[in-house]
């Protein structure tokens, strides 16, 4: 999951738009709903916002900044909606 979760910072990091950002966050719990660990969404989404703030830590242009900031909060709204559902 950490290499999965890499390579979707990475993408979040060069979308060139919020609609893009909006596309990758998307397409990212698409693919991840297709794997073995589809059953552990949750994790899935709170080990993107650990990696997304780490990743705020480190030095980076603006715009990656910025959407990874962006991301970050996505991902806590999709992690408040999944607890909604769960109760």
């Amino acid at each position: 999951m950490v290499a999965f979760c890499d390579e979707v910072v990475w993408k979040i990091k060069g979308a060139a738009n919020e609609v893009e950002l909006q596309q990758v966050i998307q397409d990212s719990i698409l693919q991840f709903g297709k794997t073995k660990e589809s059953r552990r969404e949750d994790a899935y989404l709170m080990n993107m916002i650990v990696t997304l703030k780490t990743t705020l830590a480190e030095e980076l242009p603006s715009e990656a900044f910025n959407n990874v900031k962006k991301a970050k909060g996505i991902f806590r709204t999709y992690v408040r909606l999944n607890r909604g559902e769960l109760f």
